[in-house]
């Protein structure tokens, strides 16, 4: 177990560090978040837990999107990038399955628990989850960039509808 955690200290430090990107998934989420309360002309505002969930969701996603890419693009990173953590041996494909499996396992719950957009963050993994197993179809998506477009590009509209109805829903502004 220690060194599972060690390995996995040693992909984030190189891969995706995570104090950055859990700053990154609330400025996302903020950003969105205050937009709409502009727009709207909502000047009393309060923030606790869920704004925190809505934050930590965004970046869980985005950990999980990258922690797939590693996994998809692993035997061209053996030839290419060979001194990166998963290629090198240093991490696992366990570690991270494990690791990704716990975190989309505990947002689910924390989104089930506070979040008034359940729903939403259901839409949002499941649209993940499709997009993971497409990008495993590269024998599919290389020859049509059209269809990488439609698999990959609408990520962030998912994303930002995870946050914007939050934020609707929470304030009841149309």
């Amino acid at each position: 177990m220690i060194a599972a955690l060690k390995r996995l200290n040693i992909y984030f430090k190189e891969m995706y560090p995570i104090i950055p990107r859990l700053l990154l998934g609330y400025l996302v989420a903020a950003e969105i978040y205050f937009i709409i309360l502009l727009n709207h002309d909502v000047t009393s505002f309060n923030l606790g837990i869920q704004e925190l969930v809505c934050g930590f969701t965004v970046f869980s996603f985005l950990c999980w999107l990258r922690i797939a890419d590693d996994f998809k693009d692993y035997e061209l990173d053996c030839r290419l990038f060979n001194t990166r953590p998963l290629p090198s041996g240093r991490v696992k494909k366990k570690d991270l399955a494990i690791f990704i499996t716990i975190l989309i396992a505990f947002t689910l719950l924390i989104n089930f628990i506070f979040m008034n957009n359940f729903i939403f963050c259901v839409i949002l993994y499941t649209y993940g989850s499709m997009m993971a197993v497409w990008f495993f179809q590269k024998h599919k998506i290389s020859k049509s960039l059209p269809l990488a477009l439609v698999t990959h590009n609408p990520v962030q509209l998912f994303i930002n509808t995870y946050i914007i109805s939050f934020v609707v829903i929470k304030y009841g502004v149309r």
